[in-house]
């Protein structure tokens, strides 16, 4: 539960699963937009093919601010302390 995660980080400086969490939902999106890629492919009659594609591409818009949190926060080099 992500209410889990905010009480734990107001109790922790430093949560050593933090950057799996962000690539669990990195790859949960990849994962949704795969299922919008394959209705609007296969044509599934379930969804209107023009709210699939607000989902693909609200999901894109999530995918692309999470893996910008990604890289700037687990990827650069930090100074190191002395």
């Amino acid at each position: 539960r992500p209410s889990r995660y905010y009480f734990v980080s107001l109790h922790t400086k430093d949560i050593w699963w933090k950057k799996f969490l962000t690539l669990a939902q990195l790859t949960q999106f990849l994962c949704m937009n795969a299922q919008a890629i394959y209705m609007l492919v296969t044509g599934c009659s379930e969804a209107p093919p023009r709210v699939t594609l607000m989902y693909f591409a609200y999901i894109v818009s999530l995918f692309g601010l999470f893996l910008q949190f990604y890289i700037g926060s687990y990827t650069k080099n930090k100074p190191k302390r002395a």
